[in-house]
């Protein structure tokens, strides 16, 4: 067991010995949660270690969870049926290609992200659609070198449709994020409805998958 700020500690100075380690031994690491403000920590970053079990607080960031638990999901509901297990990377196993060859790590990759439109959004408090300006965010939660946030300009919700065209006819502007781990990370992408009385947001539907499962081209994606 253990606490996820000594992991990040650890990591930042032993994290090869730290992923040879978790070859054969097992770590479960933990947020630290007090009950006045309990947060969570970027999993993906544990995953960069090799360790097995990351556990996250469920009652962070409202109903659905924090970024870190949307990121979660992103990851074991595409993998292995769901189950809530998977396999890590073979180059993170130490397995060889059949050949006596150890398993490279994919190559690093350039993910540009174009949010274009968004259809049937519901409102805050089960409203049939947003009343305010609504904030398209995404972030890629991997090693601590590749996790980066970027959002586009809010939109005014005009009709059950919300596009993020720069302008009639332009297309919408590009978030671009370079990821050197694309095997650990997680794109994440949510619609936040903004409060513009007292500050903040407050999400409204959200979309996740690992980023080596995202597809070049126009794409549609359940929220």
């Amino acid at each position: 067991f253990l606490p996820s700020d000594e992991l990040q500690t650890l990591a930042e100075t032993k994290q090869q010995a730290l992923l040879e380690y978790h070859r054969q031994y097992l770590t479960l690491t933990f947020p630290l949660a007090p009950r006045s403000s309990p947060a969570n920590y970027n999993v993906a970053n544990a995953w960069a270690c090799g360790v097995q079990m990351a556990s996250v607080t469920l009652g962070c960031g409202g109903v659905d969870g924090d970024g870190a638990v949307l990121a979660l999901a992103g990851r074991f509901a595409h993998y292995n049926g769901g189950c809530g297990y998977v396999l890590k990377p073979a180059y993170m196993r130490g397995v060889d290609d059949g050949h006596g060859v150890a398993s490279a790590a994919p190559p690093p990759m350039r993910l540009e992200v174009r949010v274009v439109a968004a259809r049937a959004v519901p409102g805050v408090g089960r409203k049939p659609r947003p009343r305010g300006l609504v904030a398209a965010v995404a972030t890629i939660w991997g090693a601590p070198h590749d996790s980066a946030r970027q959002a586009l300009q809010p939109k005014q919700a005009r009709g059950p449709v919300l596009s993020w065209e720069e302008a009639p006819g332009e297309a919408a502007k590009a978030m671009v994020f370079d990821i050197s781990s694309p095997a650990l990370a997680v794109l994440v992408i949510e619609l936040y409805e903004l409060d513009q009385s007292g500050g903040g947001g407050q999400r409204l539907a959200f979309f996740s998958s690992p980023v080596q499962d995202v597809r070049q081209g126009f794409r549609w994606a359940p929220l």
